[in-house]
């Protein structure tokens, strides 16, 4: 062997453990790509087939009658802004009496 082949294979040999190592490394990562290559290509398709199939029976359940939905709302109503409508606040005309009839009509509210 020349001198110039030996200095190569103690270079080499050197750096035999960096070079395996930049090669697992390499490996890993080209597998790991490959790994979320296919799974994009299977899991994608897979994913909105079952969506496409699952649109109907989500579509059933998102109609809302209008009974259920009036009576959502006057039960939202009453609940969120039930003070503002009560029959506590308003004072009628039909529930005013003779000796109220002298009051002015300022002092009863009416709506």
């Amino acid at each position: 062997m020349s001198q110039a082949k030996v200095d190569k294979y103690k270079k080499e040999k050197k750096n035999r453990e960096k070079v395996i190592k930049r090669k697992k490394i390499r490996n890993f990562i080209v597998v790991m790509i490959l790994v979320f290559v296919v799974s994009m290509g299977i899991g994608y398709p897979l994913g909105q087939f079952l969506y496409k199939k699952n649109y109907e029976k989500r579509m059933e359940n998102a109609t809302v009658s209008a009974a259920s939905y009036d009576y959502w709302v006057q039960q939202y109503i009453d609940t969120n802004y039930g003070h503002l409508f009560s029959d506590n606040v308003y004072i009628s005309d039909d529930t005013a009496s003779d000796t109220d009839s002298t009051s002015t009509p300022t002092d009863a509210i009416t709506y």
